[in-house]
């Protein structure tokens, strides 16, 4: 495990994930909790509004992208040992999940 964690090509990661989740959490802290009516969640092509939810509900998916990092980190420490560059794949991502995750949540500040 010790090995796992000085490896850069998995701490890097790590740390990228970390960073773009509390990015994400602050955006959505700052921005959407302090709304007392309902949220826009989705528009269509039209501009008409799809899906509407509540502040809970984008705790719930900062929560589940959260969820997502920690299952990977784990599986990614599972599969150091024996397939290492599929524990690279399992970590990258990981980041790139924390990236999308990310711009959703940018998406959502500015529809709202």
């Amino acid at each position: 495990m010790v090995q796992f964690l000085r490896d850069k090509f998995i701490y890097v990661p790590i740390l990228i994930t970390i960073i773009l989740w509390l990015i994400a959490f602050g955006l959505v802290y700052v921005e959407l909790l302090s709304f007392q009516n309902d949220i826009i969640l989705h528009l269509n092509l039209q501009r008409h509004i799809d899906t509407i939810g509540s502040s809970g509900d984008i705790i719930m998916m900062m929560i589940g992208f959260l969820l997502i990092a920690v299952v990977n980190v784990c599986l990614s420490a599972l599969l150091y040992d024996k397939e290492r560059i599929l524990s690279y794949f399992v970590i990258y991502s990981s980041v790139w999940i924390m990236v999308l995750g990310t711009l959703l949540v940018y998406a959502l500040t500015v529809f709202n």
